[in-house]
């Protein structure tokens, strides 16, 4: 159980020290509240912090429950079994898919990211305040692993997260270069019930963080 967001970021930064004053690393965090996660880390081991734009793509009639997402520069991440599972057709995905990456484009323009500022680093700290289906986090690894750096040939993924499921930590597992957690449950139901305070995380919090540490 963390206290809060803040608090679990400084635990996964204390596993994540030989990155400290490194010029070659950067945080890259999920909003909203990923970038509470993602600040603490930067904050801790000196390092600049970047958002990365993500939108879930939620079934039919139960928009929270995850059938994939899609990320900036085109990416998507698609959850077969689940979309078998919850008989959704392709004319729903599509239009899920299409409304999604206008959510993802007004969140690029809301917090001013650009993929440009990622390409001067090579070591890339991937956060969020937990990872339950994994969809999002699929589809920002997707941006990452599609990235290419001005020093490629040393490029590392690194997926920093205080809770993950163990399921989907192993499938995970070769989709980054190393995985860092807290707690790895067989049973996560929802995120939240890991943290003693979880509260909302409006835009402007999140912009105000981005602000104070881009570099």
């Amino acid at each position: 159980m963390f206290e809060n967001r803040e608090a679990a970021g400084r635990l996964l930064a204390a596993k994540l020290k030989k990155y400290k004053n490194s010029k070659e690393a950067i945080v890259i965090a999920i909003p909203r509240g990923g970038i509470i996660v993602g600040a603490a880390i930067a904050q801790k081991l000196n390092l600049p912090l970047e958002a990365i734009s993500v939108k879930k793509l939620g079934a039919p009639f139960n928009p929270e429950l995850a059938i994939g997402a899609v990320a900036q520069e085109g990416n998507r991440y698609i959850d077969w079994v689940m979309l078998r599972t919850v008989n959704a057709g392709d004319d729903y995905v599509e239009r899920e898919v299409e409304t999604k990456f206008k959510e993802v484009d007004e969140r690029i323009r809301k917090y001013k990211i650009r993929s440009d500022r990622l390409l001067n680093y090579s070591i890339f700290i991937l956060t969020d305040d937990g990872i339950a289906t994994g969809a999002t986090t699929r589809a920002a690894l997707n941006v990452l692993n599609n990235l290419k750096p001005k020093r490629s040939d040393k490029k590392l993924i690194i997926l920093a997260v205080p809770v993950i499921s163990d399921e989907v930590f192993k499938q995970l597992e070769g989709e980054a270069d190393e995985i860092v957690v807290l707690e790895k449950p067989t049973d996560l139901g929802a995120v939240g019930q890991f943290y003693n305070e979880f509260n909302q995380v409006n835009d402007a919090t999140v912009l105000e963080i981005l602000e104070k540490l881009r570099r």
